[in-house]
């Protein structure tokens, strides 16, 4: 289950279950799209189906007893519209050196790029720290560059790479070469290779361009906190792959700071995006955005929760890194010290790091151990039974205070 159906399921879950107003803010999809995908998920009904109304008796009849009930619940749907963007089609090469399509959004002079679209985690197949490439995120930011984007808003979650954002750069024109002055690919594997790196041939472009990075995480470069430590292994590194890349991080750290006179390496979010953080923030003057931080100003947040008694937020796996910057601690972060629950997928190792951060209570929708295909097939129903456990814990609290 995505995140915009899990979030459906719980919203529609609150309203019809116990009879409480809820609203859903979205800043993507508008209501229409939504309320098509609650249909299709409460019917069983293919949402491609409903919308040419190609159905059966029987699909219509199903599609009629979910309208009948979303339409009775307390559900609202806020799809208040921002900015009107156009989406740029764009090849580019995908974290394994092949040749992708994808698209990044422009307004007027404005782009937005996300690395999950050119370099992410879900477009590898190799799945290999060491041999993944973030060049197709340079090519992206390059075409965009090329026809008049002035100003970049960069969102790097989803990463496939640990690259420190060789690959990047490379696209931009920034050369690395080894010892015997042989340009090296941009990949995790030439980190301890780099000798020299040359930004005689990067864009000009690049020196009039405002950079913005949207990103939650607050990871240094190096260390055991750092981008190999932390996130090398979910990208698919070894031990032996973890100990390789960190001591070539070491190396591109040292080159960075010979060519630039200057160490990014301890920067709060450097280690982002396998290193690209150190990247943007070294060659292109970025600046953090924090993506949680950004959203929930959209939305007015803020104002939302003012008289709010309980915040509910979700995570796909809440573990160490969560404590990082991630989304749901964004969010307890600007609850004015009221109870934030998360609703989680999974729940790993170091979980604990974010009742530091304002979590206040962790929950699980997996009741028992299952086979990731069981999981996903019984999405819908375990959300709901996991929301309802939830709340028949907040009911206990509201009984045990009184």
């Amino acid at each position: 289950m995505g995140k915009t159906a899990f979030v459906l399921k719980m919203a529609e879950y609150i309203s019809m279950h116990y009879k409480v107003p809820t609203v859903i803010f979205s800043l993507e999809m508008g209501k229409e799209s939504l309320v098509n995908r609650l249909l299709a998920m409460n019917s069983r009904v293919d949402s491609q189906s409903i919308l040419t109304g190609d159905l059966k008796d029987s699909e219509w009849a199903d599609l009629m007893e979910s309208a009948r009930n979303i339409g009775e619940s307390s559900l609202i749907i806020d799809d208040t519209p921002g900015i009107s963007l156009s989406e740029i089609p764009v090849t580019v090469t995908d974290p394994d050196f092949s040749p992708c399509e994808t698209s990044y959004a422009k307004n007027g002079e404005t782009a937005y790029i996300e690395m999950a679209k050119t370099s992410g985690l879900c477009m590898t197949k190799i799945h290999s720290a060491r041999k993944t490439t973030s060049r197709g995120f340079g090519e992206a930011i390059a075409h965009a560059l090329k026809n008049g984007a002035k100003t970049l808003y960069l969102a790097i979650g989803g990463s496939a790479t640990n690259d420190g954002g060789m690959g990047m750069l490379e696209a931009l024109g920034v050369r690395f070469l080894d010892e015997k002055g042989q340009e090296l690919a941009g990949m995790g594997e030439s980190l301890g290779k780099i000798h020299t790196i040359s930004t005689e041939g990067i864009l000009k472009e690049i020196h009039a361009v405002k950079v913005y990075i949207i990103c939650d995480v607050e990871n240094p470069l190096l260390g055991e906190n750092g981008a190999t430590r932390v996130y090398g292994r979910q990208k698919g590194a070894s031990d032996a792959d973890l100990d390789f890349l960190e001591k070539g991080m070491e190396n591109y750290a040292a080159r960075m700071e010979e060519a630039l006179g200057t160490r990014y390496d301890h920067l709060a979010g450097a280690g982002a995006a396998g290193g690209v953080g150190a990247a943007l923030l070294a060659f292109l003057g970025a600046e953090f955005c924090p993506g949680i931080e950004t959203v929930l100003d959209i939305i007015d947040f803020d104002e939302k929760v003012k008289n709010a008694d309980l915040i509910i937020t979700g995570e796909g796996k809440m573990d160490r890194q969560s404590a990082f910057g991630k989304a749901p601690v964004g969010v307890a972060a600007r609850c004015q010290g009221k109870p934030v629950i998360a609703m989680v997928g999974g729940i790993g190792e170091g979980f604990e790091a974010v009742y530091e951060k304002g979590i206040s209570s962790v929950f699980s929708v997996f009741a028992k151990a299952m086979p990731l295909s069981e999981a996903i097939e019984n999405a819908v129903p375990m959300m709901e039974s996991a929301a309802d456990r939830m709340f028949r814990i907040v009911k206990v609290g509201m009984q045990i205070d009184k």
